[in-house]
């Protein structure tokens, strides 16, 4: 029986070998819609054939896996022994989902392109920096956050940063 709904997951109970209730989440796309009968017109000699929807376990290295991003914010630190920036860091909240409903480790990379201003130039320069992290997915749901950093060389002074792209994907690493 489906308890709660929550994106593509079902919260189902169910009954276990011993007869005792059970609490489990799955994928929506295993669940089939049950024969519904009028119990009133059953006879007790009639036989009924149920139709038991199984499927083989995934194998984790299987598993597809998705991410969001949530939130990304970008501040830079004053340098207040030559004006300008010292640093500038980007922070990525992300959310990760999966179609295994076990537990999982997840790669997550993020590029970000930035363009930087500095003092006495003219022109602005482009600059890329990445980050990874591995995530824990529990039952097909994670969440995490990272920094990407970028400073500039001890000879600039950096007077303006702008995070001009930012790309960030998620691998199955189990």
């Amino acid at each position: 029986m489906v308890t709660e709904l929550k994106d593509k997951w079902a919260k189902v109970y169910y009954l276990k070998d011993d007869k005792k209730g059970g609490y489990g989440w799955i994928h929506i796309r295993y669940l089939a819609k049950a024969p519904s009968y009028d119990y009133d017109d059953l006879d007790d000699d009639d036989e009924y054939d149920y139709d038991v929807y199984t499927e083989e376990k995934m194998d984790p290295s299987d598993a597809d896996v998705s991410l969001r991003i949530t939130n990304a914010d970008f501040k830079c630190k004053e340098n207040f022994y030559g004006g300008g920036f010292r640093v500038c860091i980007l922070e990525i909240d992300y959310s990760i989902s999966s179609d295994y409903d076990g537990d999982l480790y997840v790669s997550v990379d993020c590029q970000a392109d930035f363009q930087l201003e500095y003092k006495d130039s003219y022109i602005s320069k482009r600059k890329s920096e990445s980050e990874s992290e591995s995530e824990y997915v529990y039952s097909g749901y994670g969440s995490g956050s990272m920094e990407i950093t970028v400073k500039p060389s001890a000879y600039d002074t950096l007077i303006r940063a702008k995070v001009k792209d930012l790309t960030c994907s998620a691998s199955n690493s189990s």
